[in-house]
């Protein structure tokens, strides 16, 4: 069966529009309570049901014209098509709100072309890599950040099985290069994050957004980690990525 709801080949185009139709005008059942017409039970209202049978009647007088070489003609065959298209517009919202609906039999389900709806959530799996992260400095201290999975390395995108880019960075002053003509050597780097470089944490729903800085913060270096996190399952988010620096601009 088509992957497509409504084939927009003609003849299996006629096939559905004249099927659906006879499934919708079908007989009300004979026993209590209250019998509910076909289409009612479907979930269409009395004008989208007298449209849909509308379609049909258009069809039937159109498409043997179409098929007879004798009687077709380039208006005949617009006509075909501004009748299919138009159908399809219409019904596909119809079709939507259908194929949720436990009213439909099996049969129906055929008829319609509408697959059983899938409502067991998929369990995600452990995010084992992590975002490529690139920065790039803009005028106004805002950083303008792109997270890239390795599959997908030309453009932004989030990781399939995460929920939201977690981020984490500090914004501190750049330091200076040690003096190579002094005798006296520079201390050690203190290990773990500075004092003046307190650092921030948040969450963005996009691969690619831009975080505005605060104006203390032009001229100092902005160092910046990201992971994909699953926000339902934490366990499951993915490792940070390595550190990547770009220097703030006025």
């Amino acid at each position: 069966m088509s992957r497509e709801r409504i084939s927009r080949k003609d003849s299996t185009f006629d096939s559905y529009i004249r099927n659906t139709s006879t499934t919708l005008e079908g007989p009300l059942p004979p026993n209590p309570p209250p019998p509910v017409p076909v289409w009612q039970r479907l979930l269409l209202t009395a004008a989208e049901f007298a449209q849909w049978l509308s379609f049909r009647d258009q069809w039937i007088l159109v498409y043997p014209k179409y098929t007879d070489l004798a009687q077709r003609t380039q208006s005949i065959k617009n006509q075909k098509n501004t009748i299919k298209a138009n159908f399809i517009a219409f019904a596909e919202m119809i079709l939507t709100r259908m194929a949720g609906s436990g009213a439909l039999t099996a049969d129906e389900r055929i008829t319609f072309n509408l697959k059983v709806p899938d409502r067991t959530p998929t369990a995600r799996t452990l995010i084992e890599t992590s975002p490529s992260v690139l920065l790039r400095a803009k005028e106004g201290r805002r950083i303008q950040v792109e997270c890239r999975v390795i599959a997908d390395s030309n453009r932004p995108s989030k990781h399939k099985d995460c929920d939201v880019v977690e981020y984490r960075y500090t914004v501190a002053a750049p330091v200076a290069a040690p003096d190579p003509g002094s005798p006296t050597p520079p201390a050690p780097p203190t290990p773990g994050t500075p004092a003046a470089a307190q650092q921030v944490i948040g969450e963005s729903g996009k691969a690619k957004f831009i975080l505005q800085l605060a104006q203390t913060d032009a001229g100092k270096e902005f160092t910046m980690e990201c992971r994909w996190k699953n926000s339902k399952e934490n366990h499951k988010s993915g490792p940070w990525s390595a550190a990547v620096k770009v220097m703030v601009i006025w």
